[in-house]
C-alpha cells in the first residue's frame, strides 16, 4: 500500500475515532436526565468515566492538530496529509484552514499540555483550571471543519473513496446501555 494511502488511513481512523468518541460523549452526558440516571447508579464512577471520556476526546483532538514534526521525529497528522499534497495552490489553502483550525482549539491544546499530558505546577494548583469540560457546539464546528479539510485531501487523492457521511451510529450502543440502566436502576428503586 503507498505511504499516502496509508497516512489517509491512518488519519482517517484517528478522526473517525474521536466522532465517535464526542458522539458517544454527547448521548451519556449531554443531557440532565441521562445524567441523573448516571448519578443515580454511581455517580462516583459515571462522574470519573465522565472525566475520562473528555480528556480522551481533548487529546485525540489535539494529537490530530499537532505540528508534523522533524524528520527524526515526524508524527502522523492532519498537516502530513496536506504535505503529501502535490498542488502547492491547494496546499497553501489547507495549511491555512488548519491553521484556523488550531486556533480555534487553542484551549484544548493548552489543557492538554498543562494538565492531560503534564502536571504544570502553577496551573495544577488553580482548582477551577484543572478540569475543561469540552463545549459540544464549539467541538462540532472544529470537527467539521476538520472534516472539509479532509474532505478535499480525499478529492485530489481520487482512490481515496471513504465517505465522512457514514460513520459508526455510537448512539445505538448507549441507548441499548441506557436502557439498562434504567432497568437497573428502577429495580433497585423498587427492592429499596
Amino acid at each position: 500500500m503507498p505511504k499516502r494511502r496509508q497516512h489517509y488511513e491512518a488519519v482517517r481512523n484517528e478522526i473517525l475515532n474521536l466522532i465517535n468518541k464526542k458522539d458517544m460523549f454527547i448521548k451519556l452526558y449531554g443531557n440532565q436526565q441521562t445524567v441523573n440516571l448516571l448519578n443515580d447508579i454511581d455517580g462516583h464512577c459515571f462522574g470519573f468515566i465522565q472525566k475520562i471520556y473528555n480528556d480522551s476526546i481533548i487529546l485525540s483532538l489535539t494529537k490530530l492538530l499537532d505540528p508534523i514534526g522533524d524528520k527524526s521525529n515526524k508524527n502522523l497528522v492532519l498537516e502530513t496529509l496536506i504535505n503529501d499534497i502535490n498542488d502547492l495552490d491547494l496546499k497553501s489553502e489547507l495549511l491555512e484552514q488548519l491553521d484556523s483550525v488550531r486556533e480555534s482549539s487553542k484551549i484544548y491544546k493548552k489543557h492538554r499540555n498543562k494538565i492531560i499530558a503534564h502536571s504544570d505546577y502553577k496551573t495544577y494548583f488553580k482548582e477551577e483550571k484543572r478540569y475543561l469540560a469540552i463545549n459540544d457546539l464549539e467541538l462540532n464546528q472544529i470537527i467539521e471543519h476538520i472534516v472539509k479539510i479532509i474532505n478535499e485531501i480525499e478529492k485530489v487523492n481520487q482512490y481515496l473513496v471513504y465517505s465522512y457521511r457514514i460513520i459508526y451510529d455510537v448512539g445505538t450502543d448507549c441507548e441499548r446501555l441506557l436502557r439498562k440502566l434504567k432497568i437497573v436502576n428502577t429495580k433497585g428503586k423498587n427492592n429499596e
